[in-house]
């Protein structure tokens, strides 16, 4: 039986945003923000094992597992590349069916207490919502993070450095754990906006936000 890992998703939505930044790069999808610092100016963008790596740094031998698990969870699908070069895509009706309705259940965190760290859910900058977001923030420990909130387990040990690499995955991330944690009003809206963010990940053209 194949087991899914938390950093499966987080591997699954890169390998989908990486297949739209091929043409439409961030820099046209978001604006910087202060904390940001635009790293994913410098950072690669393919779906190799080597570049994903860099992102989650889980080792290549750990990516290759993510995607080999991925794949027969039909997740994502392996196509043929030039040369001996694979190449992947997400298949996004299958993991916005996943996120929305089952990983709730699935990987459920545990509260942590209050910390510094990157604002997730409504405070995630990428995020345009008519939600008011609470007053204390949900947060990623970070010690260097600019703001305390309530710590929310995160998927993976690397969140930090994984979403200020991608805006687009920091986005996600973001609504995944409203969907986790959130009250049932909050839950719902935030699968409206993941469901749109993921689908839409194939698309050429948006509008900064």
């Amino acid at each position: 039986m194949i087991e899914l890992k938390p950093h499966d998703i987080a591997v699954a939505l890169k390998v989908g945003l990486n297949e739209m930044y091929v043409d439409t790069l961030p820099d046209d999808l978001y604006e910087d923000h202060d904390y940001l610092k635009a790293a994913w100016r410098t950072a690669p963008i393919t779906n190799s094992v080597a570049d994903l790596n860099f992102v989650f740094a889980m080792g290549v031998s750990g990516i290759s597992r993510s995607l080999n698990r991925l794949k027969a969870l039909n997740l994502i699908t392996e196509l043929r590349g030039e040369g001996r070069r694979k190449e992947y895509v997400m298949n996004c009706g299958a993991m916005a069916d996943l996120l929305c309705h089952s990983v709730r259940h699935i990987f459920q965190p545990e509260p942590q207490g209050n910390f510094r760290g990157i604002p997730c859910g409504w405070h995630c900058p990428f995020i345009e919502s008519e939600m008011n977001p609470p007053e204390r923030p949900l947060v990623w420990k970070m010690s260097l993070g600019p703001v305390s909130g309530e710590a929310v387990e995160p998927l993976f040990p690397n969140i930090g450095k994984a979403v200020t690499i991608d805006p687009g995955l920091y986005k996600a991330l973001s609504l995944v754990e409203l969907i986790r944690l959130g009250k049932p009003r909050d839950v719902n809206h935030a699968r409206r906006v993941l469901k749109d963010h993921i689908l839409g990940m194939r698309r050429t053209k948006s509008m900064k936000i």
